[in-house]
């Protein structure tokens, strides 16, 4: 009866730890699809207006801020002509916990970096008075 109450203990001890090292280990997975999804979101912006003005940039700044990350560098053309080829490049940083193998927690940093390609598809003439 003991043997089994243990046995049940240390087995519900070890499925525990595993959950737990799973979580953490998707965890970096997570902050990746919100990354991305915040970026391509600024992308799309860009893609409409033929570049990423200094306001959007900002906001897209703000916006990681919001959302934990430590943008470390943000690249974009603020205007681009019709067929030039724009590049926004995005890197960040974000803090976390991780696993030890001997089942201790300690502090981890991810890096981030997205970098999206397009061609501006924007024509705009200029009025010359």
């Amino acid at each position: 009866m003991i043997g089994r109450l243990l046995a049940a203990v240390f087995g519900l001890f070890i499925m525990t730890a595993l959950v737990l090292a799973l979580l953490l280990c998707s965890l970096p997975l997570f902050k990746r699809i919100e990354f991305d999804a915040v970026c391509h979101h600024y992308a799309r912006v860009m893609d409409q207006s033929g570049g990423l003005s200094q306001t959007a940039a900002a906001a897209l700044v703000a916006e990681l801020e919001t959302r934990h990350f430590t943008v470390l560098q943000v690249q974009a053309p603020e205007r681009a002509s019709f067929g030039q080829t724009m590049l926004l490049t995005v890197k960040a940083a974000c803090p976390g916990q991780r696993i030890r193998a001997d089942l201790g927690m300690e502090e981890a940093t991810w890096q981030f970096t997205c970098a999206i390609q397009l061609d501006c598809r924007v024509y705009t003439t200029e009025t010359v008075p």
